[in-house]
């Protein structure tokens, strides 16, 4: 077997057409890559425009995001950010400013990215912008949070292999809102992950993956965390969640995460249950 069927793009060049309805050849390997790589962004932008839902109610017009989206890929880099410190001085919630701006703008990315209106590079320089933002205007989005703890813990990461991780970030900040302490980590191989994990140590470790091409990853990461001392709930989320049903019977995750604005609660209460049983446990012993 050539160089070029080795690791995560192992077999993709035959299951790509298949899945996608696309007859039964199977691509050249290197168009398959190509073919994943360019599939990814898209898939982790317009997914994360959807996921990120608030019930805020008063949100940016689609021509504010567009301008804003804009603004994003000029090479003046504080364009973007005085359009979101305005919205916010004109009494824009933080919850609006996560859910129309900073979602809408992935959303339009995503769209110039799939129509070749924007380059990779101007498309990745736009979502690095954004990480930026999400960390400038995080304070204004836990305004409206639950600020007491809730005693539970988790790590999240995207999986090794994965580049984008914005939805990471997301993800993080809406857990945090609602009384979790999070840390967001970018292991490099599974074992990395199981010492992260090993040294929380925390109740949830939280992978997000975004392609087919990291499920490899994937199933090796949640292998190597049910070998940790500390056994956590292991939940995945990202774009290959709505795309794979048998996501987790692929990976042998405990939990997905598909509703981003509900799972802090419901993993919430998985972990309190566990934590109930355990100590029923000792206590008849």
């Amino acid at each position: 077997m050539d160089s070029g069927e080795q690791g995560p793009w192992r077999g993709m060049n035959r299951l790509l057409p298949k899945r996608l309805g696309l007859g039964s050849d199977p691509l050249p390997t290197h168009e398959a890559s190509t073919f994943i790589a360019r599939s990814a962004l898209e898939r982790l932008l317009s997914r994360l425009a959807q996921d990120i839902v608030s019930n805020a109610p008063e949100r940016p017009s689609l021509e504010e995001v567009s301008l804003f989206c804009d603004a994003l890929l000029e090479k003046d880099t504080d364009k973007a950010e005085r359009i979101l410190a305005d919205a916010h001085a004109s009494g824009m919630t933080g919850d609006s400013i996560y859910a129309g701006y900073i979602a809408g703008a992935a959303r339009q990315l995503g769209d110039a990215w799939a129509e070749d209106s924007a380059s990779f590079v101007d498309v990745s320089l736009a979502s690095t912008r954004l990480h930026v933002l999400v960390h400038a205007y995080r304070h204004a989005f836990h305004e409206s949070g639950e600020a007491t703890p809730n005693g539970c813990t988790a790590l999240f990461v995207p999986v090794p292999g994965e580049t984008h991780r914005l939805g990471v970030l997301i993800a993080a900040e809406y857990f945090r809102r609602t009384g979790w302490t999070i840390d967001v980590a970018a292991p490099t191989t599974s074992r990395e992950l199981s010492e992260m994990a090993e040294n929380g140590p925390y109740d949830v470790v939280g992978i997000s993956t975004g392609s087919h091409a990291t499920l490899a990853s994937l199933a090796d990461c949640v292998g190597a965390l049910r070998d940790c001392a500390s056994p956590v709930t292991i939940a995945v989320g990202g774009p290959l969640v709505a795309e794979e049903p048998d996501i987790l019977t692929l990976s042998g995750a405990d939990v997905v995460i598909d509703k981003i604005e509900i799972a802090p609660h419901s993993l919430r209460d998985i972990v309190q249950e566990k934590k109930r049983a355990a100590t029923t446990e000792v206590a008849g012993q």
